[in-house]
């Protein structure tokens, strides 16, 4: 039984960390400074007072099926510019069109404008 219960442990962890991985989104990123978490998405305004870099030009990944749409990759502040890379994302009805986030230009500051579907 001591034999047993490691590899039931060990087995049941990886079950886990296997259904973790399986229902989110993975993020690499690339950062000026260094690496931080994704932030979530911002929901408040959001004003920054230098203006993000240049967009990366991705490399799309096959589309996993017909009902996904490119979420492109875009600069996030965290204190710091963080690119935050593209993903496919199911669409959350048949005709749904994804509005992609932005950042303005407003006085002298750059305000995000969060990403929608329509």
């Amino acid at each position: 039984m001591k034999q047993i219960l490691p590899i039931i442990l060990f087995l049941g962890l990886g079950l886990a960390t296997a259904q973790h991985l399986c229902g989110r989104t993975h993020y690499d990123h690339v950062a000026i400074d260094c690496a931080v978490p994704m932030p979530m998405p911002v929901t408040a305004e959001l004003m920054v007072g230098c203006c993000p870099p240049e967009e990366i030009e991705e490399i799309r990944p096959r589309m996993p099926c017909g009902d996904y749409v490119w979420i492109q990759g875009c600069w996030r502040w965290e204190g710091r510019w963080i690119w935050a890379p593209g993903f496919w994302m199911l669409r959350p009805y048949r005709d749904a069109v994804w509005i992609p986030g932005c950042w303005t230009p407003r006085h002298d500051h750059w305000v995000w404008t969060e990403g929608r579907w329509r």
